[in-house]
This record gives structure tokens, sequence and C-alpha cells, in this order.
């Protein structure tokens, strides 16, 4: 069974947090790495979505994780704009 998670990470103007919070992430500590080892078949997508300037979007983007920019977006509108990228 293919099983899916995602994560979507509302950000604006704070990359020093969004930094903090993708980097355990990319050096494999966390549960996710557990949960992948025992089902292969496990796949993770992380999605920013900045409401902010556009430079934590572009940070994220450039480290290859999906950015988006959403110039003065709500927190609720940042998830769901997520959630759709995924659809």
């Amino acid at each position: 069974m293919n099983t899916s998670i995602l994560m979507v990470i509302p950000t604006k103007n704070r990359h020093d947090l969004l930094e903090q919070c993708l980097k355990p992430l990319w050096n494999g500590k966390t549960y996710l790495d557990k949960a992948r080892y025992e089902n292969s078949q496990l796949k993770v997508d992380i999605v920013v979505v900045d409401t902010g300037d556009g430079q934590d979007a572009k940070w994220a983007q450039e480290r290859n994780c999906r950015a988006v920019h959403l110039p003065g977006g709500t927190f609720a509108q940042s998830c769901n704009t997520g959630i759709h990228l995924q659809q």
C-alpha cells in the first residue's frame, strides 16, 4: 500500500525559523525517517507557502523544496494553497 504525508509549512519573513524547521527533515533526524525505513513506499512531500516578501519561498526553492509565494495571504489561505498544490 502506498502512503503519503503532506507537510505544509506556512511562513512570513521568518527565514531563521524556516531553516530550523526544515533542517531536521533534511538531516534525517525525525520520526519520518523511521517511518520511511519501516515502510519503503512512504512518500513525504513538503510545501513551503510564503505570505511575506517572497524571500522564504526563494530560499526554499534554492534548496529543492517545493515553495510558493502568496503575498498577503492568511494562515488558512497558506494551508489551503499547500493542499491544493498537492492535488
